[in-house]
């Protein structure tokens, strides 16, 4: 996404810029999952469910099954159902 902002001066923009970066990280939650070694055995059609569930939360899923580690990140509420599909 693009945001173009105008402006009277350079500390209004700077404040506007401030205040919507502060609106984005109250509205989205990120958690970041470690020692999730059930995740080595999903097979790929679980895998692709659960890409499917959680995007279809608008969250963003990253699972790095070597690691055994699922980052989480959207709305705050959809992040925690996703995150119950998992733990």
């Amino acid at each position: 996404m693009k945001i173009t902002l105008t402006g009277v001066n350079e500390s209004e923009l700077n404040e506007c810029q401030n205040k919507i970066k502060e609106l984005a990280r109250s509205c989205s939650f990120k958690r970041h999952l470690t020692d999730k070694i059930d995740i080595a055995d999903w097979c790929q059609n679980s895998i692709d469910k659960y890409y499917d569930y959680c995007l279809q939360r608008r969250v963003i899923p990253t699972l790095d099954i070597q690691n055994a580690n699922v980052d989480l990140i959207g709305p705050k509420e959809a992040v925690c159902h996703s995150l119950s599909k998992i733990v």
